[in-house]
């Protein structure tokens, strides 16, 4: 979808709503972010990093 808003036919004024994402912790407690290209990337990047820790840092994690 787009960052624009736009109008309906009957002239009601609509915004262009990104994918949210939303995640329950074990306490109950609910997290939701906006679903962007700049998210997506962010997260991907922080899993490359942490599967590169991982296989580099042989304690990387103790204590998990």
């Amino acid at each position: 979808m787009n960052d624009k808003n736009y109008t309906s036919t009957d002239g009601e004024l609509w915004e262009a709503k990104k994918p949210n994402r939303s995640y329950k912790s074990k306490d109950g407690e609910l997290w939701e972010n906006e679903e962007t290209e700049e998210t997506r990337k962010a997260t991907q990047k922080l899993h490359e990093d942490i599967r590169k820790l991982e296989r580099e840092s042989p304690d990387y994690g103790v204590g998990k």
